[in-house]
């Protein structure tokens, strides 16, 4: 999994890597995996154009199956959420 920090650094399966190297320790990760899908998340402070920045790197070295994970929004006060 890939996440982008508060302070749009860039992490690896819970280890900082620079924005020049993390693809590349994506690339090497993945290379063992049958699925090779990358989870990207993304901390609610992080911009935007980092994110982005990630695909595009991502992309770059060759690794075309990216999923973004959210967390869901939580409803207001008083909102049913269904269930019984």
């Amino acid at each position: 999994m890939l996440s982008i920090d508060s302070q749009n650094q860039f992490w690896v399966n819970g280890i900082q890597y620079s924005k020049t190297e993390f693809a590349d320790k994506v690339r090497t990760i993945l290379e063992d995996k049958k699925e090779k899908v990358v989870l990207i998340k993304g901390d609610q402070d992080a911009r935007y154009s980092a994110i982005m920045e990630a695909m595009d790197a991502l992309l770059k070295a060759n690794i075309e199956d990216i999923a973004l994970i959210t967390d869901p929004k939580n409803p207001p006060p008083g909102t049913p959420t269904g269930g019984k």
